[in-house]
């Protein structure tokens, strides 16, 4: 039995080939001839087929070394007769019982002798998670999803890391590539399941439209049987409409991608039951009940445009949210003397924009701004450099600020200056707005803060909190103000984050003075 006198189509080898190759060629710069050729190259490696391979497929293919006699209807490994016929590592003989290729048969044996079951199963478990992970969410942020691995796993990220670049088996399902990311502003890499590539731009439309922060509560059982099944057969719901859709006539099978994909988009089911109801197999059966469990076996089912929700958690954390909400406007007065107010912050500002100024000036950081004591309608992009500067070593700057005092302030207000050594810069969390203070959340103590001209609602809306900023805090007037420049995140914040932040907020000690 040799690959070479199978009927396989082009795009059959193509699959394959393109899983296993990351430089493979075009479809139409290849014949199948060539690609047979490379995946039986592929193949001469031993290793290369202990890596393509789980934990489940490595038995199959020792019973059949063995001389176990596998019929090509035996339903007891559907996963892995699919999967390695697929690889093309296993195919059925003249007696539909199933075989090596002529030409892969040597090499297979020889991985079977060599390979490290403990090993393999280790690689397996691993895989299992980043595969049927990916497969929920049809595609995801590779680092974070190394750092959860790595968590789950308790293995060092840098193992992880070499493993989702480097394992054949990882690789054959998911394809890593650099792609822009909107909210970080740059290109970052990204994993994709392959066979989603698709539908990716509309999953990310989808995404976005839902807007969803963090993923489900986190299930690794279903990431395996999603890995192996395509759906979770633990949830009987789901379970139940699997086996309804498999007693269809003639029709079944046929369904199972669509179904899929309608799951990871979470899309309007209408059309997805119009094309079943016009099978013509299906023309005189009654699927008005089918059509119920349809819906409620969907509900159940994972999405990627949900971040792994499924609709039915999604709507429960709908009303939670608008319960939330409703809680919190009920509760929400409105600051009223959160701020210094203009004369005092006037004050601020000229101290302040003096010292940058001065920092501009003498250490050279930006050289096409040469004023910014007393200007106005300042970029603070153009500022941000210099107050990180200023942080670097503020102690020893401010030092010598006041030493030259560049604008001949007095004593008191070089005093005040010199209070600045005190102040912290770093990233918080907007907790709570109230009447008179900003309450900001960091990582062990909540730092009660007073905006300048205007209280900090008018500049964040009470709807947009909790979310985070990145700031410069400093004692001034008897109280902790910040600087006037807020960075802001384009990243939405769910229920449970808002609860968290509550949570801290109503437990953690409260500083009224840096």
């Amino acid at each position: 039995m040799k690959i070479v006198d199978n009927p396989y189509k082009k795009e059959f080898v193509f699959d394959l080939y393109s899983r296993i190759y990351p430089d493979f060629k075009d479809y139409e710069k290849i014949t199948k001839k060539k690609m047979i050729e490379k995946i039986i190259e592929f193949y001469s490696d031993y290793n290369n087929i202990i890596d393509i391979c789980t934990y489940r497929e490595i038995k199959f293919l020792k019973r059949i070394a063995n001389g176990e006699k596998i019929a090509w209807d035996d339903d007891r490994f559907e996963f892995e007769k699919d999967i390695l016929r697929k690889k093309m590592l296993i195919s059925h003989n003249d007696s539909l019982e199933y075989d090596f290729y002529d030409e892969l048969k040597d090499s297979i044996l020889l991985a079977l002798s060599r390979v490290k079951m403990s090993e393999v199963k280790k690689k397996t478990e691993l895989n299992e998670f980043l595969v049927g992970f990916c497969k929920v969410m049809g595609n995801f942020l590779i680092y974070p999803l190394i750092d959860m691995a790595s968590s789950l796993f308790n293995i060092d990220s840098k193992v992880v890391f070499d493993h989702v670049f480097d394992n054949k088996l990882f690789n054959y399902y998911v394809v890593i590539y650099d792609k822009y990311v909107e909210t970080f502003d740059e290109e970052t890499p990204i994993g994709l399941y392959r066979d989603y590539y698709y539908v990716e731009d509309e999953l990310d439309e989808e995404r976005k439209e839902y807007a969803i922060s963090g993923t489900q509560t986190f299930d690794l059982k279903q990431y395996i049987n999603i890995f192996y099944d395509d759906f979770n057969f633990d949830n009987k719901i789901v379970k139940k409409f699997y086996k309804e859709l498999m007693d269809l006539p003639f029709f079944g099978f046929s369904a199972l991608e669509p179904i899929r994909v309608f799951a990871l988009l979470n899309k309007d089911r209408e059309p997805l039951k119009d094309s079943i109801s016009n099978v013509p197999a299906l023309a005189h059966v009654s699927l008005d009940d089918f059509f119920e469990l349809l819906d409620k076996a969907m509900d159940e089912m994972p999405s990627g445009a949900l971040n792994g929700m499924c609709p039915r958690e999604y709507k429960e954390k709908l009303k939670e949210k608008a319960e939330y909400e409703f809680k919190r406007e009920m509760e929400y007065t409105g600051q009223k003397n959160a701020c210094l107010g203009d004369d005092v912050a006037k004050s601020f500002y000229n101290l302040y924009f003096s010292l940058l100024e001065y920092v501009n000036n003498k250490y050279h950081i930006d050289t096409s701004l040469k004023k910014i004591y007393k200007q106005e309608y300042l970029d603070p992009n153009q500022l941000m450099p210099i107050i990180e500067y200023l942080f670097e070593d503020k102690e020893k700057i401010i030092d010598a600020y006041i030493k030259d005092n560049p604008h001949n302030f007095n004593s008191e207000d070089l005093e005040k200056v010199s209070k600045f050594k005190q102040g912290i810069r770093g990233m918080f969390t907007i907790a709570k707005y109230e009447e008179d203070y900003t309450a900001l959340l960091a990582s062990d103590r909540v730092y009660m803060i007073k905006g300048l001209n205007s209280n900090i609602d008018e500049v964040i809306p009470y709807h947009d909190i909790p979310c985070i900023v990145t700031t410069s805090l400093f004692p001034y007037d008897g109280v902790i103000i910040y600087d006037g420049l807020l960075s802001t995140y384009p990243i939405s914040m769910g229920t449970s984050f808002a609860k968290i932040v509550e949570k801290e907020y109503n437990e953690d000690m409260k500083y009224y003075h840096l």
